[in-house]
């Protein structure tokens, strides 16, 4: 966030779509102070410029929602905000977005929160400033536990890890836990090459369009990630 904060404050200007790396929970709230104290826009539902959504799968309805919604004419002079926070957006709705960021309306501004850039598009990425902010400052360690335990783990200690998933056959915390993985393999940045966990980040991406699909084996998943996940014990 803070690369946000300090490109806005050289330029005094926002570019027309960001990606911003991190949990919706931790962005979102730091986001809103960003607007509100460094350009006065006020962060709420009554503000007609201001639009906010969560999304567990953003699909092709919701980007032509988005798409109608930003050619309407501007209530104030005010710049108009458009929030998606999203765990996967489809690639439906990712080209829809993208011939919306290809030509921008005047004074519209993007702002997309999802776990990973790796889940997006090349052609959209190359159309969007990323911002990552998936570190130790904006991502607390319990809140991605339970992928360092896996991480960390070998064959036999991952696989007690996911047998109350698949018991329980929970989809949402199957995709909680993928979101984790992408958090916590940015964090090894520092000290490691993300190039390493390229293969694993196209496994969590192939994964997460499996759990939307109709029906999916998420036992068949997450016997998967037991196996594919790569192994890593230093500063997880």
């Amino acid at each position: 966030m803070q690369t946000l904060i300090d490109a806005y404050k050289h330029a005094k200007k926002l570019h027309h779509a960001y990606l911003i790396e991190g949990e919706r929970k931790v962005i979102f709230p730091k986001l809103s102070q960003f607007f509100e104290t460094e350009m006065g826009i006020l962060c709420v539902k009554s503000n007609p410029d201001f639009w906010y959504g969560e999304f567990e799968k953003f699909g092709i309805d919701d980007s032509r929602q988005i798409k109608n919604m930003q050619s309407q004419c501007a209530t104030t002079t005010q710049p108009r905000i458009f929030i998606i926070a999203a765990h996967f957006f489809t690639k439906e709705a990712q080209n829809t977005l993208l011939k919306v960021f290809e030509e921008p309306a005047r004074n519209v501004h993007f702002f997309l929160i999802t776990a990973s850039s790796e889940t997006v598009l090349p052609t959209l990425r190359s159309r969007i400033v990323i911002i990552p902010t998936n570190n130790t400052s904006t991502v607390s360690q319990e809140s991605t536990s339970d992928a360092r335990t896996f991480l960390g783990g070998n064959i036999l200690e991952r696989s007690k890890i996911i047998q109350l998933l698949i018991e329980n056959k929970d989809k949402i915390v199957t995709l909680s836990l993928l979101d984790q993985f992408e958090i916590v393999l940015n964090t090894q940045e520092k000290n490691q090459k993300l190039q390493l966990y390229k293969d694993f980040f196209n496994d969590i991406v192939k994964c997460r369009s499996y759990l939307y699909s109709n029906a999916p084996s998420i036992k068949m998943i997450l016997e998967h990630l037991v196996i594919s996940a790569p192994k890593i014990t230093n500063n997880i």
